[in-house]
């Protein structure tokens, strides 16, 4: 599979290095400058590499990659609040999902310019018992977008098809090839208030109890049918079953299970981080305490 998705995605394989810098402990790797045409905030000289101009790359470390309504920015803003975390230009870029069908591997990159800038500038130092001194660079990056869990609506856009119409590559398949040792944070709730949440914030004319109810029964009803003729994990990847319903009321984002099942089938278990909003409610301190924890910060 991995050869096949170098394939498909030739731009992200022939940027990627080697191997990532082994003194980051950020996925991070220093790119020559092309034309001196990048803005010079970016830009870092390596003169031990006889590099005359380059600058460093570098991809998230960890990934909050879901679900939406369920506290993705509270956890993002509260992870970006460690003195050894930098954030990137915003949240959620949704790129892996959504934006990678339109704009190059650089544009993702340059998503984190302002924080492969800060890594690359707090150091740590430390002596080995031959009093050698040893240079490394702690600093962590991370993105938030809460697409990345659910979100393969652009699957056949890849070329494959299947007779189960289940999708046969995932998101998750091609950041492995790309991240084998990423880092995965999942923050979830009850699925029926997720929901509820979600009927809320999104605008739309009428909201009432009433108008949730009568969409919520139209989802319920139209994925039924869509188990009739395909599996619930073909359901959960199809957006038709959302189709005929107005306002952004998403019923498969609850779907939990499917999701969590393909990640888990993809990445070993201490990749992925799964917590709770009402957890995190109850208990803030120790939560956060659990997912530093995960992340190896101090």
């Amino acid at each position: 599979m991995t050869r096949e998705l170098m394939r498909l995605n030739p731009r992200i394989f022939s940027a990627l290095p080697e191997e990532f810098l082994p003194d980051y402990k950020n996925p991070c790797w220093f790119e020559k400058a092309m034309n001196g045409n990048e803005d010079e905030s970016v830009q870092e000289r390596l003169k031990e590499n006889g590099t005359e101009k380059s600058r460093l790359r570098c991809l998230p470390y960890v990934y909050i990659i879901g679900q939406p309504k369920c506290g993705t920015t509270d956890m993002f803003y509260r992870i970006v609040q460690h003195p050894d975390v930098v954030k990137g230009r915003g949240k959620e870029p949704h790129w892996w999902t959504r934006r990678r069908f339109y704009a190059g591997f650089d544009k993702y990159l340059d998503y984190f310019n302002e924080a492969a800038l800060k890594i690359v500038s707090r150091i740590k130092k430390s002596l080995t018992s031959s009093e050698q001194e040893i240079v490394n660079h702690d600093v962590i990056t991370v993105e938030a977008s809460a697409s990345t869990l659910w979100d393969n609506d652009h699957w056949r856009r890849e070329l494959w098809d299947t007779k189960n119409n289940e999708p046969p590559i995932l998101v998750a398949n091609l950041i492995r090839a790309v991240q084998p040792n990423a880092r995965f944070i999942v923050t979830l709730r009850n699925p029926t208030e997720r929901l509820y949440s979600e009927y809320l914030y999104f605008r739309q004319p009428e909201k009432s109890v009433t108008n949730f109810h009568e969409r919520a029964v139209t989802l319920i009803d139209n994925f039924k049918n869509c188990l009739r003729n395909y599996s619930v994990r073909s359901c959960a990847y199809r957006r038709t079953s959302e189709k005929r319903v107005e306002g952004n009321v998403r019923l498969r984002l609850g779907l939990y299970e499917v999701y969590l099942r393909d990640w888990l089938s993809i990445y070993s278990r201490d990749h992925i981080f799964v917590q709770r909003v009402e957890d995190r409610s109850k208990d803030p301190y120790e939560a956060m305490l659990s997912i530093f924890s995960f992340l190896q910060l101090g």
